[in-house]
């Protein structure tokens, strides 16, 4: 499976080393800094990225690692048609990101 990681926080370098692990392939990490991207980016062999209009659609799923309160405000920003999308906030219903995405989750 192909992913793409918004959030390079510890639980985007968590699940994104785990999933590599796996032999999953890690596309791409967004974050708001170039910084933290091209950390997250560089250990897992993926394209840094610091804009959303940047994900390039492709992947299969998208894994939104980010704190609890940004989630609407990123779910907002994205249009991933049928790509499945989880976030990891437990404490967030699944539903904030049904207008990003017709399959969406919460891990």
């Amino acid at each position: 499976m192909e992913l793409s990681i918004i959030g390079a926080g510890n639980v985007a370098t968590v699940l994104g080393k785990a999933l590599q692990q796996k032999n999953h392939t890690i596309r791409e990490v967004y974050s708001r800094t170039i910084t933290s991207a091209a950390r997250l980016a560089d250990y897992l062999g993926a394209k840094a990225l610091t804009n959303l209009n940047q994900l390039d659609g492709r992947s299969d799923l998208y894994l939104l690692a980010v704190p609890d309160d940004v989630i609407p405000v990123l779910a907002d920003q994205l249009q991933l048609g049928d790509r499945l999308l989880v976030h990891t906030a437990g404490s967030v219903s699944q539903t904030v990101l049904s207008g990003a995405s017709s399959r969406f989750g919460v891990l």
